[in-house]
């Protein structure tokens, strides 16, 4: 019996080569040109390229399904398996019962309790009401000029930017009616 040249499995890079050619449609015609080797595809970009090895990271999360879920299992058997089983299987330090509920009690308030610290953080960090730095600030997009706007049609869609706080007082607050406005209203 005679011994393979290269250990099984392994896979030259012309044997890809040759698959593909085999394998597009191309290769079930002649080729046009007679010169046409197997042996020219090297020299071109689109060489295929060679099997990539799985990342690690794969790995290293379906580790962790097995372990959590193993994981899971025990905690499982350990709650609700009576003292006489465990020890007929041979565990004799176990903790006690009281750690199964209170471990996963603990969790769940330990999650309320970071919620709750970091809605107060914020809280803490946000300016009051009536400080000014809740007006503006430095990354505002305030519009340069709004008489430019003047002699724009009905349509005219402006850019996106920051409306001054004096012109939104002057349009909620006061009355932009001018002297030319009273005698309209004064028509019988």
């Amino acid at each position: 019996m005679s011994r393979p040249s290269r250990p099984i499995g392994a896979v030259s890079h012309n044997s890809f080569l040759n698959a593909k050619v085999r394998a597009s449609p191309e290769s079930s015609r002649p080729p046009a040109d007679k010169s046409f080797n197997v042996s020219n595809l090297d020299q071109t970009d689109e060489s295929p390229t060679t099997l990539t090895k799985t990342p690690t990271y794969e790995y290293y999360g379906f580790t962790l399904y097995l372990t959590s879920f193993i994981a899971f299992v025990i905690y499982l058997l350990w709650a609700y398996l009576p003292d006489e089983t465990l020890i007929s299987l041979g565990i004799s330090y176990f903790p006690n019962r009281y750690w199964a509920i209170a471990w996963p009690v603990w969790t769940l308030v330990l999650i309320a309790f970071i919620y709750a610290v970091f809605f107060s953080i914020n809280l803490m960090n946000t300016a009051p009401i009536d400080s000014f730095n809740t007006i503006t600030d430095d990354y505002a997009n305030v519009g340069q000029s709004l008489s430019r706007l003047s002699g724009i049609t009905d349509d005219f869609v402006p850019g996106l930017h920051d409306i001054p706080i004096g012109v939104v007082n002057a349009c909620l607050y006061q009355d932009l009616r001018g002297p030319w406005d009273e005698d309209e209203d004064e028509d019988p």
